[in-house]
């Protein structure tokens, strides 16, 4: 099952109406996006990828959705040779391959001066939106293709306080504009509600996660790296 931002949108505007004209649409995709990058990280997706090493070529581009590595295929066995496309490479006794990860590009050193293809990256994903492109007059559809009901009972509840905190930081803002004393203990009572309820979700957002991350945990929650490496 996937999930439209516009459709996420759509729900937490009738959850969090606007008061006044905050938050914006804008505003509320962003609390979306916000809300949805944070679950990501506590409940990130285990995925693999290729990696098609080239001759010459030190670095290479990873996934839009890649956010830690879990493992990355080893050259060969334990022989003293490399098995490439070229065939088996004997190596140098004191040969070591070792890589780094710069943003979203993978670096390894030393530089090859071998061809491997279908080399195979584990990796910790994140949840991020890709672009449908519209038939015709319809507007194209930004779709997170890995998100189901089940995560949005979770995340939702964090862009919801996400959204009361921008009404918040408004009603704080003329609360502490007014001059007139009991003008201003009578707009402080609707803000200190709005703070409870804020509180309250992100309350209800931590217990949700920790419920699911007993249910199926993933790395930090539950499982080694090496029970990873199993499963993937």
């Amino acid at each position: 099952m996937s999930l439209t931002l516009a459709a996420l949108v759509s729900r937490l505007q009738a959850d969090v109406p606007q008061r006044g004209s905050v938050p914006s649409a804008t505003q509320y995709a962003d609390c979306v996006k916000d809300a949805v990058a944070d679950y990501s990280r506590r409940r990130p997706m285990l995925r693999r990828a290729t990696i098609d090493v080239r001759s010459g070529v030190a670095e290479y581009g990873l996934p839009d959705d890649f956010w830690q590595l879990v493992s990355f295929q080893v050259w060969g066995p334990s022989s003293g040779v490399m098995v490439t496309d070229g065939g088996l490479v004997p190596l140098p006794g004191d040969f070591r391959e070792e890589w780094e990860i710069l943003g979203r590009t993978l670096v390894l050193h030393p530089t090859p001066c071998y061809t491997m293809t279908g080399r195979v990256l584990r990796y910790m994903a994140v949840h991020v939106p890709s672009v449908v492109e519209g038939e015709g007059d319809e507007e194209d559809v930004e779709l997170y293709a890995y998100l189901t009901r089940e995560d949005e009972a979770i995340f939702a509840k964090r862009a919801q306080a996400l959204a009361l905190g921008l009404i918040a930081n408004t009603m704080a803002t003329k609360v502490a504009d007014t001059a007139v004393r009991d003008v201003r203990e009578t707009r402080s009572a609707p803000l200190k509600e709005v703070r409870e309820q804020i509180q309250a979700l992100e309350a209800e957002y931590e217990a949700k996660l920790e419920r699911a991350n007993k249910v199926l945990p993933v790395l930090g929650h539950g499982y080694s790296q090496a029970e990873l490496e199993a499963w993937l």
